[in-house]
């Protein structure tokens, strides 16, 4: 019996220090990897204070282990970056689970800066009581500061790019998209680069015609060597521009074609022929006609204004001297009643000077254009409210706007000016106490306004000079105005980037559909 038990007792030893001599291994392997990893381990307790760090940290942090052991880790970074990792880890904490991919900033114990990508898990004793999180802290300056040079490489390559007047594009190998094109893209081609980004066929379209069937040969071969080519465009109002196109194939170490670049040239000059030269001796004589044109036009203002100003001017003078010979004969309301009139005749004046103040400046494209933010219903029933008050008494309004939070990117200014341009032709042009309505529709590209009356309508044949300076339909009869309020509402649309058209029909009334492109924000 003693010597089965002394038997037992031999193997159990030799079990036990098998376990321990296979415990010391695992220890000592996993004791060298953690020692020799190229990230710096770490543990901390509940308390987010090290309880263990590799010798890693030497290398990043140049701090020693022993030395961080009884710390928190906010100890190594700067003050505000230390509350914003403390905001996270208390939400770590409280929801006990893993993280990835968390990046901090702390400062080397020789004083630069670190960037550190970090992950951990939490870890708990036998009871299931949180102790704390272990995890690998990565070192990412360099990648960090690669990521800024090439940022700031990137600036610089859009400074030279967009501040030549050549054009600077770039495509991908097979050439059916456009990575890049430089703002000189507009003044050449008369067209957006964010229409040729949407549509890059667009570009093909916009060439001759005649030169198509070239262009289409040419984009082969510049997927193959240094090209270079002539062909003609034809922008939006019709002119035709020369090109001269160079094309540069770019490729990898290993000859593998990466993209293609190019630089677009305007060599209309240059290549200006006989027959143009004679298009542009008809450009000339047509500036010439837009000319006297303007003359007429600034002697029709002259006798329009005349006519504007006399009035109001009339009715002031004769209300101040009523008031000022008979003023001890006149009751004060009509003391009153005559003061109001001169106010309101000042009123209208000053109107008339604004708007051909706004005229000038849109003339002379120097029209400013600040778009803000505008809650649409707060904005719509204030404006409602103010031509109620002031023009629109005799009247009925009928504002439908069913967004009393939704905000668009307009600039406020020019959008009173378009709706209060509006609302008082509706007023001025239908029969008291008609119903004036003004309608808004939102939807993920746009916002609509609609103003619509029950007016005399407007003749077709002036609904093409309508937005003209100084035009007023045929059918307005005695009804006074100067024609620049819808000149100035089609300058407020197109600083907008929008539309504006015109439904109408005589003795029914018309309807104005304003189109402005929309940037929605949503308050929640």
């Amino acid at each position: 019996v003693v010597e089965e038990q002394t038997l037992e007792l031999k193997e159990t030893i030799d079990r036990l220090q098998q376990e321990t001599a296979h415990r010391h291994q695992s220890e000592q392997r996993f004791r060298n990897l953690v020692e020799t990893s190229n990230d710096w381990i770490w543990e901390v307790d509940e308390n987010l204070v090290y309880t263990y760090v590799s010798p890693k940290v030497r290398e990043v942090l140049g701090y020693e282990p022993k030395a961080l052991l009884g710390t928190t880790l906010y100890n190594l970074m700067p003050p505000l970056e230390a509350d914003r990792v403390a905001q996270i880890f208390a939400t770590f904490a409280t929801e006990q689970h893993p993280f990835t991919c968390l990046e901090n900033t702390n400062i080397h114990h020789g004083g630069r800066i670190v960037v550190l990508e970090t992950s951990g898990t939490p870890f708990f004793d036998q009871t299931g009581r949180f102790c704390g999180y272990r995890g690998i802290a990565r070192d990412i300056t360099d990648r960090k500061l690669a990521e800024a040079a090439l940022r700031e490489s990137e600036t610089r390559f859009r400074q030279i790019a967009e501040n030549i007047p050549d054009v600077f594009w770039i495509t991908p190998s097979d050439m059916k998209q456009i990575l890049y094109v430089s703002p000189a893209y507009e003044e050449v081609w008369g067209r957006s680069c964010a229409s040729l980004y949407q549509s890059p066929q667009s570009l093909i379209e916009a060439v001759h015609p005649d030169d198509r069937a070239q262009i289409l040969l040419a984009q082969k071969e510049s997927t193959q060597q240094e090209h270079s080519q002539e062909y003609r465009i034809v922008r939006p109002d019709g002119s035709i521009r020369w090109i001269l196109d160079r094309a540069f194939p770019v490729r990898d170490e290993a000859g593998n074609l990466l993209r293609v670049v190019g630089l677009a040239k305007d060599v209309t000059d240059r290549k200006l022929s006989e027959a143009e030269r004679k298009q542009a001796e008809a450009e000339t004589l047509a500036a010439l006609a837009k000319a006297r044109e303007l003359s007429e036009l600034k002697s029709r203002f002259i006798s329009i204004t005349s006519h504007e100003f006399r009035t109001p001017l009339t009715t002031i003078l004769a209300s101040t001297s009523l008031l000022k010979n008979f003023s001890h004969k006149l009751s004060p309301e009509d003391k009153e009643k005559r003061l109001h009139k001169i106010e309101v005749e000042v009123g209208n004046m000053t109107t008339l000077l604004e708007d051909v103040l706004l005229i000038g400046q849109a003339e002379a494209g120097q029209t400013p254009f600040n778009p803000l933010d505008l809650k649409l219903r707060e904005f719509c029933q204030d404006l409602v409210e103010e031509v109620k008050f002031t023009i629109g008494a005799t009247h009925e309004f009928d504002l439908i706007c069913p967004y009393d939070q939704e905000t668009v990117a307009v600039d406020e200014k020019l959008m009173r000016q378009i709706l209060m341009n509006l609302l008082s032709n509706a007023i001025k042009y239908s029969t008291v106490g008609s119903i004036i309505s003004l309608t808004v529709e939102l939807d993920a590209e746009n916002v609509i306004f609609q103003v619509q009356d029950q007016g005399i309508g407007i003749p077709e044949a002036d609904r093409e000079h309508l937005f003209q300076a100084f035009h007023r339909a045929k059918n307005v009869g005695t009804i006074s105005g100067t024609g620049l309020g819808l000149s100035i509402v089609k300058n407020a649309v197109t600083l907008h980037r929008g539309t504006i058209t015109i439904d109408s029909q005589i003795g029914v009334g018309t309807t104005f559909t304003v189109c402005l492109p929309n940037s929605i924000h949503s308050p929640y």
